[in-house]
């Protein structure tokens, strides 16, 4: 019965999707480049560096990255709730399946909380893209 119930929260949390939050963007170090440009043509030259990542193929999502995450502990987590159910006498077939909805619980959050952070391929595109162009990126918010 409880197994039941958790089962149906997680289809719950999954149909829900993640979280929505607005995507991070690259901080500019203020070095000589950057003070002559100016911060409007900065932010234009970072808008052009984003949509060329997009354009060659580089996706900025980190949705894959999720998913996969949370398979790998749920599945981390059914081996050790199953153990650890053999081992003090429980079921283990009911112990794996509640660690494992445990743990791709919390996986996915965890993951869907930082979807607003983009994949590090496109981060890292652009970043190169900006040191082409004479800006240092230190960061992003």
């Amino acid at each position: 019965m409880k197994l039941k119930g958790i089962l149906i929260s997680l289809i719950l949390l999954l149909a829900a999707g993640p979280v929505c939050a607005e995507s991070l963007r690259p901080v500019l170090y203020p070095n000589e480049h950057l003070k002559a440009m100016g911060a409007k043509r900065a932010q234009a030259d970072i808008e052009e560096c984003m949509r060329m990542a997009e354009e060659y193929g580089v996706n900025p999502e980190v949705d894959d990255e999720i998913a996969r995450e949370a398979a790998q502990d749920a599945a981390v987590a059914a081996v050790a709730g199953a153990t650890i159910a053999a081992i003090l006498g429980g079921d283990p077939g009911e112990a794996a399946a509640v660690s494992a909805v445990g743990a791709g619980i919390a996986s996915y959050s965890r993951g869907a909380l930082e979807r607003q952070r983009p994949g590090w391929v496109f981060r890292r595109f652009v970043e190169r893209c900006l040191l082409e162009k004479g800006y240092e990126t230190i960061g992003w918010q």
